[in-house]
Formats: structure tokens, C-alpha cells, sequence
């Protein structure tokens, strides 16, 4: 018994020598001795805590928590010693003392999600969502968010447009031909708005105005949409709270509202997917109710939505349907219940594919006015990541076999590389290949792919680095400081651009300097406050979407909840497939949407 008590003065030690390496703490620095005695308590008190029951989902999470940190940190680690020995002993620290923080926390973390009462009003699950103040909720949150909204949206008036925007919108009026490059449902929407202004005499800034307003509008249903849905769970006030609060005030959320990006949609569709799933799973019995077609209506739209609103999404539902069509086949006792979900699904794919193809090829015009094939993202697109991690082993100047030398330079011109390579930004590869020969990828394929295979295969060294340097910012649980780290929602204002559109304040004076500095000052502690600038981290959602599913998937009660996060996670290995950058929030922005729901989810359940 006796060396059981000296366990957690060794494991507190190697976690305080791990964290003085991770953060560049000297080892005499005198705040390492209350962090050792901290950690100790710590240890103690989850131990205490948790019992002696074995959390073998904690040390899974655990070893693939630690192992993406590891991954991220272990070349800086590495970097400062010249041993070899010394390099292996450091990363072995770190990634042991990660292990036991992240163990630790995660085991207590499960034993108390399994107090349903610190988070509910009530011990039971409601059989159904009716509630007779659910509507006031409802209206009450929308136009408090619309109200928190509305001096961005005065301020970036007409809307926050990039090049990508400006490039739809003149795909819109007719400048340039219709392309999926960006989804056309977007683009659609977009011109929709346009004309819907024009028809009223509205010009061309107006239109956008409109469109801007719209998207705000729609994302502020779809987050008071949430509220209800928590609220008739029976959640408690603070969380509901809470929920308001990440949604209405966090200031990325009121910037993205009036960005003109598809992934605002996107989020939107795909948080819509995972509220009205969950209200499906608290139906009950309640299958004949008008609640029920609603929600089954809503889920066809969101996962319409998802399939039309990005290329990765339409991948991801792919994946989704056959699970979800036996899913409701087996586990759905009601044969009415049953036959609604199928009927849904089927549904949002027959309307997603009438619409992508049809649409696509045949009922847009193009510049002239005529229909027009046309073309989703090409196949260089397709492979930035195959590309970039290609090109990183001729950027280093490793020496390539014959067959894949002759084919690299058929593709495009290698002298390049060197000047042109960028760590975490594929475009530049990407455009080098445009400008030779991306027609090799295509009648070449299948030497191609032998030669990315071959390649990495005798240099997996520098795919692992390349591969990390071109997704680290959606994985890693922090923002660095060096040249991966990302800023969230600074940008503002219209780009140059030729058709005439430029930011127009709405607001002057004082009122415009407070809705400046207040958003200045909650972006800027987005990088400075613990806790709070969680939500700005792009890799601490994954690590919780990781959390929550295996919460989730580990109680028998809550295993249906895993379908939830399982579309999430599918569309995050899309991102992680095929990332153009390394760090783009919006990418991950559904992730980052979906963090009340994935918080909530675990909580221990009473449907079986």
C-alpha cells in the first residue's frame, strides 16, 4: 500500500516537468513548487472522486489528446538538444505528463457528467418538447440576438465581402459563368437577394444588404431555435444563460453573421441537424404530434443543407444516410416514427440531388445567358493535401525515384518549389500545377497515386511534418504565436473590387467609436482570457467533440446522442483530407457552433 501513496508525487512530477518544457518554464523557477503541490492535490482528489472504478475510454482519450499535442510540439521540443537520447526523453516527458493531466481531468470529467441533476430541472426525460412558454423563449432570444447583432451589422454595412464574395456576386449579376467552385445554392441565394432588391429598385448594394440581413436573420432563428430546444429539456437557467450568451455576445458570432461566406450557412445547417436530431430522440411517443413533423421537416432542410452549402458536407451525408437509415430502422419501435425518418432522409437526398444536378448543369446561365455545364472544384483542388505533402519532400531536396521525378516535372515546373512553398498555404502549389500540366493528375491518375504512395512511403518523415503544418491549426488545442497561429473575425469592410461596393457606416459619432471599441476589446481578449478564449481555438472544440463522443458512446443511455456528433466529426475528416490552409476558422466554424451541444450532450440520459 505504501508505494500507492508515493504514485501521485511521481506522476505530479513528471506532469510539472512536462509543463516547464511546454511553456519554456526554467526548472528552478520557484512557481513550479505550488504548481507540483497542485498537481498532487489534484491527483488526490480525482482519485477520491472517480473511486476505484477503471476508466479505460479516459486513457484512450487521454494517449490520442497527448499524441496530437506531442505531434505539434515534439520538432521545438526536439529542436534545443542535440542528443538523440536527450530528444526522446524530453518528448517522453511531455507526452507522459500530458497523459496524466488530460487522465485525470478526463475521468473526473465522466463521473460528473453522470449528475444529471447539476444540469437538469428534473429527474426524468420529458416524453415530449411541449412546453406553453416555449414560443416566448423562442421569440424573446431571436430578438435579443437580432438586437445584439444589428450595430455590426449597421457598422459593416452593407456586409463583410472577401474576393470570394465578390466573385459570387458577379457569378450572381452574370459578370463571370455560374461555378461550384462555390456552392452553387450559395451563389444562388446570393443572386436571389440581388434581384429581390433590384425588383424594387434597389441597387446593387442594397441587394447585398439584403442578403446580409437575411443570413443574420436565419442564423439568429437557428441559434433561438437551439435555446427552445434546451429550454424545453428542461436545461437549467444558467446554462440556458449560457447558450444565449455564446451565440448573442461572442463577437465572432455577430462578425460571421454578416460575412458573406458559405460557411456561415453551412454552421448554421449543420447545428440545425444536430438540434432537431436530438429533438427526435426526446420525442418519445409523441410521433403523431405537429412538434414532430415540424422537427422532421426542419431535419430534411438541415441535411439538405449540409449537402448543398459545401462539397465536404455533401461527403459527410453521404457517409450519414446508410447509417442513419438502419439507425431508424432498428432502434425505432413506432412503425409511423420509423417510416418519418426514412421518408426525411430520403427526402433531403432526392431534394439535394435535384438540385445539384439539374440545377447545376443545365437551368443556370452563364455570361451570355445560356445554360452551361458547370464544373465543381477541380482535381488539383481535390488533392492540395496529396500536392503539398508531394511537394514538401522536393522542397527539402530529397531525392525522388526516377519514374516520380519524370512525373512531378511533367506536372509542373519543380525549379519552382523552393521559392514558392509554404509550410500551412497549399494555393501556391496548387497554382503552380495550374500553370504546367493539372491535366497529368487526371490521365495519370493511377501513377499519380503511386507516386505520392511511393514517396511517402520512403520519406514519411517529411509527409508528417508536412501533413501537420497543413492541418495543425483545426487539431492543436491552442493558437500559437509563431507563423501557424490565426486570428478569428478581425476582418471587416468590402475588398477592392469592380463593381462599385464599399463599406458604408450606418452609424457615426459615438455610437460607431463604442461598437469599434467594444469589438475590438472582446476579439483582443479572445487571445489574453483563459476559459474565454477557448471559443476562439479551433482545436479545443475538436478535442471536445473527441469528449463528448466518447462520453456519449460509453453510456449505454446515450449512445443514440453519438449519431449526433458523428456527422461533425466526418465533416472534420473531410477538412483534415483536403484544407487548403492550416488555420481558417471558418472551416471549422460548424465545430465551433456545435460547442453548447457538445457540452450538454454527455449528460447522463433516460431514454433507452
Amino acid at each position: 500500500m505504501r508505494h500507492k501513496k508515493v504514485v501521485p508525487y511521481i506522476i505530479a512530477f513528471i506532469m510539472v516537468w512536462a509543463v516547464s518544457l511546454l511553456t519554456g518554464l526554467g526548472a528552478a523557477n520557484i512557481l513550479l513548487l505550488p504548481l507540483y503541490g497542485a498537481f498532487v492535490v489534484f491527483i488526490k482528489a480525482s482519485d477520491r472522486y472517480t473511486g476505484e472504478e477503471r476508466f479505460i475510454s479516459a486513457g484512450i482519450l487521454s494517449a490520442i489528446f497527448s499524441l496530437l499535442y506531442v505531434f505539434y510540439k515534439a520538432e521545438s521540443l526536439a529542436a534545443e538538444y542535440d542528443n538523440k537520447l536527450f530528444k526522446v526523453i524530453v518528448i517522453a516527458i511531455v507526452f507522459l505528463g500530458l497523459y496524466g493531466i488530460f487522465y485525470y481531468s478526463i475521468k473526473a470529467v465522466e463521473v460528473f457528467y453522470r449528475n444529471r441533476d447539476f444540469f437538469v430541472n428534473d429527474e426524468k426525460s420529458p416524453d415530449s418538447l411541449k412546453n406553453d412558454r416555449s414560443v416566448i423563449i423562442f421569440v424573446l432570444s431571436l430578438l435579443a440576438m437580432i438586437l445584439c447583432y444589428i450595430p455590426i451589422y449597421l457598422y459593416e454595412y452593407p456586409g463583410i465581402l472577401t474576393p470570394d464574395s465578390i466573385g459570387q456576386i458577379e457569378q450572381a449579376i452574370g459578370v463571370h459563368p455560374y461555378s461550384n467552385h462555390h456552392p452553387m445554392a450559395h451563389t444562388f441565394l446570393i443572386g436571389s437577394c440581388i434581384k429581390a432588391a433590384s425588383a424594387f429598385g434597389g441597387s446593387l448594394e442594397s441587394g447585398v444588404a439584403l442578403y446580409t440581413f437575411f443570413q443574420m436573420l436565419m442564423m439568429a432563428l437557428i441559434y433561438s431555435y437551439t435555446i427552445m430546444t434546451l429550454y424545453q429539456m428542461k436545461v437549467k437557467k444558467v446554462f440556458l444563460w449560457l447558450t444565449f450568451a455564446f451565440y448573442a455576445l461572442l463577437p465572432f458570432q455577430a462578425v460571421f453573421a454578416v460575412s458573406m461566406w458559405k460557411d456561415i450557412f453551412f454552421a448554421g445547417f449543420v447545428l440545425l441537424f444536430a438540434v432537431s436530431f436530438l429533438r427526435l430522440l426526446h420525442a418519445g411517443r409523441a410521433v403523431r404530434s405537429v412538434s414532430f413533423v415540424r422537427d422532421l421537416i426542419i431535419q430534411c432542410v438541415a441535411f439538405a443543407g449540409i449537402n448543398l452549402f459545401r462539397s465536404n458536407g455533401r461527403y459527410a451525408m453521404i457517409v450519414m444516410l446508410p447509417i442513419l437509415l438502419i439507425w431508424g430502422i432498428v432502434k425505432i419501435v413506432s412503425r409511423r416514427g420509423r417510416s418519418a425518418l426514412i421518408v426525411t432522409l430520403m427526402s433531403a437526398w432526392i431534394i439535394a440531388t435535384l438540385l445539384v444536378i439539374p440545377v447545376r448543369y443545365y437551368f443556370i446561365p452563364n455570361a451570355n445567358g445560356d445554360g452551361v455545364e458547370t464544373p465543381g472544384p477541380d482535381t488539383v483542388e481535390n488533392l492540395a493535401i496529396p500536392l503539398q505533402l508531394f511537394a514538401r519532400v522536393i522542397y527539402d531536396g530529397k531525392e525522388l525515384s526516377a519514374e516520380s521525378r519524370e512525373l512531378a516535372d511533367s506536372m509542373m515546373d519543380t525549379s519552382l518549389i523552393g521559392s514558392l512553398y509554404v509550410p500551412g498555404f497549399a494555393d501556391n502549389i496548387k497554382e503552380l500545377v495550374r500553370a504546367g500540366h493539372p491535366e497529368v493528375l487526371t490521365e495519370k491518375r493511377s501513377e499519380c497515386i503511386h507516386a505520392f504512395i511511393e514517396t511517402g512511403l520512403k520519406y514519411p518523415g517529411e509527409y508528417f511534418l508536412a501533413y501537420r503544418d497543413m492541418t495543425c491549426g483545426y487539431w492543436f488545442p491552442d493558437n500559437p504565436k509563431d507563423a501557424n497561429g490565426y486570428t478569428v473575425a478581425f476582418g471587416e469592410g468590402i475588398c477592392d473590387n469592380p463593381l462599385g461596393l464599399a463599406q458604408r457606416w450606418l452609424i457615426s459619432g459615438i455610437p460607431a467609436k463604442l461598437v469599434i471599441k467594444v469589438k475590438e476589446i472582446a476579439l483582443k481578449m479572445g487571445d489574453m482570457m483563459p476559459g474565454y478564449s477557448f471559443f476562439f481555438c479551433m482545436g479545443g472544440a475538436f478535442y471536445l467533440l473527441l469528449l463528448s463522443l466518447v462520453l456519449c458512446v460509453k453510456n449505454k443511455g446515450n449512445r443514440d446522442k453519438a449519431l449526433i456528433l458523428l456527422m461533425p466529426l466526418l465533416i472534420m475528416g473531410t477538412v483534415l483530407i483536403a484544407t487548403p490552409v492550416s488555420n481558417d476558422f471558418r472551416y471549422s466554424y460548424f465545430l465551433t457552433d456545435l460547442i453548447p451541444i457538445m457540452a450538454l450532450l454527455p449528460v447522463r440520459s433516460d431514454i433507452h
